[in-house]
């Protein structure tokens, strides 16, 4: 089924997400939605609090990954960084140019609640990064844009 969306202005987006359990009410349900609501609005990541559940879950389908992770926590952050293009499925029409790590490490839960500590790079990593954003009520457009240092760069 596809979910409604929650965009900029809906107080669910800002919440800091709860922790679940293996025992989190539909949860097989819920997630079966978040990809299809995904694909249909064709992102690359999806939250939970974006379809309205202030929980700590979210999906990517990467470049070279595709998972759910469930009780996200980043562990490890690189030095190295890049600046590159964000958008968001909750911000439409609104891409900015963001300076993130371009290797994390990151410790969660699959959706059958296997743990797993697992290093990711490029944009998995950016993905990720945004999407654990989210669990933290935090947007993409809470970053300083950096079109400034990119043309500095050039």
């Amino acid at each position: 089924m596809i979910l409604d969306i929650a965009t900029i202005g809906d107080d669910v987006l800002r919440k800091k997400c709860l922790r679940i359990d293996k025992d989190y009410p539909n949860l097989k349900g819920l997630i079966e939605d978040m990809w299809e609501t995904m694909d249909k609005a064709v992102g690359c990541g999806l939250a939970a609090s974006q379809v309205n559940h202030p929980i700590q879950l979210f999906l990517v389908k990467g470049s070279n990954f595709k998972g759910v992770f469930i009780n996200a926590k980043i562990l490890k952050y690189s030095d190295e960084s890049l600046i590159n293009f964000e958008g968001c499925l909750s911000i439409p029409n609104n891409r900015r140019l963001i300076n993130r790590p371009t290797t994390i490490v990151v410790q969660y839960d699959d959706e059958n609640f296997v743990g797993h500590v697992k290093a990711f790079i490029g944009w998995d990593a950016r993905i990720i990064q945004h999407e654990f954003d989210h669990t933290k009520g935090v947007l993409h457009i809470d970053y300083p844009e950096e079109t400034e240092n990119l043309i500095t760069k050039l």
